[in-house]
């Protein structure tokens, strides 16, 4: 599972479900309640497996127009993962 802040109050969760016996690739946004624990709303799309190829080119096609329009930066995107990496290669070294 992944979680990637949307804002505030709310997360986008990134995971595998179950629905009716059928498994899905589920992208669902997250509220915390009263009790700052994380419910998930209505808003989200359930993938089906067979879709998946697809989905990932429509998404790789949105992030390519994004960038066209300068308001992504994969280049930059790609080497803070790589700082990352080695940072923690680096720590897991020590």
């Amino acid at each position: 599972m992944i979680e990637v802040p949307k804002n505030t109050l709310e997360t986008i969760r990134f995971q595998i479900t179950e629905f009716r016996g059928k498994t899905y690739a589920d992208l669902r946004v997250y509220y915390r309640d009263d009790n700052d624990e994380l419910r998930p709303t209505r808003k989200g799309l359930c993938v089906n497996p067979e879709l998946w190829p697809d989905f990932l080119k429509g998404i790789e096609q949105l992030g390519a127009e994004l960038e066209e329009r300068g308001l992504l930066d994969m280049s930059r995107e790609a080497e803070t993962k790589g700082e990352e990496a080695n940072d923690s290669v680096r720590t897991e070294a020590l």
